[in-house]
């Protein structure tokens, strides 16, 4: 997983997205997103262990094409604090009632941020991943790099989930 310290895009590049309101069903995963309008959405998903997880997520129109940055809407224990919060980057696709997600292609990001403007990043262990420390002005111009590049997303949806009947 990559995260990164400060936002992947700016303010300005914020939309609405009526489509993403509502429940989703995925697999053993249930999320209903609820929003105002103005790009910024709030996530609650629950899992099939009764795990429930509160989320900001914003929705975001750069080069042409859709992103979903997701990063935790409140401190759930006092272990959360000594975490460093993390935004994610994802692509979203929607088709009708589908809403496909796409992560970030992980086997070559360190390739990628080796030949990238992107210098301040740390990697943990395999579970926490990379955290890109960078500030949004750069970590947009990596992304619009990246899509220059292609293949910056993985080819099949992490995510697919649909409207519950």
């Amino acid at each position: 997983m990559v995260r990164s310290v400060y936002p992947w895009f700016g303010d300005e590049f914020l939309k609405s997205e009526p489509r993403l309101t509502g429940a989703w069903k995925e697999e053993d995963m249930e999320v209903h997103i609820s929003g105002d309008g103005n790009g910024e959405y709030r996530a609650v998903v629950m899992e099939e262990n009764n795990r429930t997880t509160h989320l900001v997520v914003k929705h975001y129109i750069f080069g042409g094409e859709a992103y979903l940055v997701v990063s935790p809407a409140e401190k759930e224990s006092v272990e959360d604090f000594v975490t460093i919060p993390g935004h994610v980057l994802m692509k979203v696709v929607f088709a009708r009632e589908r809403m496909n997600i796409y992560l970030i292609e992980i086997d070559d990001i360190e390739e990628r941020l080796k030949s990238s403007s992107i210098q301040l990043k740390a990697v943990g262990n395999e579970n926490d991943g990379i955290i890109l420390f960078s500030e949004t002005a750069e970590l947009q111009q990596f992304v619009n790099e990246q899509k220059s590049i292609g293949e910056f997303f993985v080819d099949k949806p992490v995510y697919e989930f649909v409207r519950p009947n």
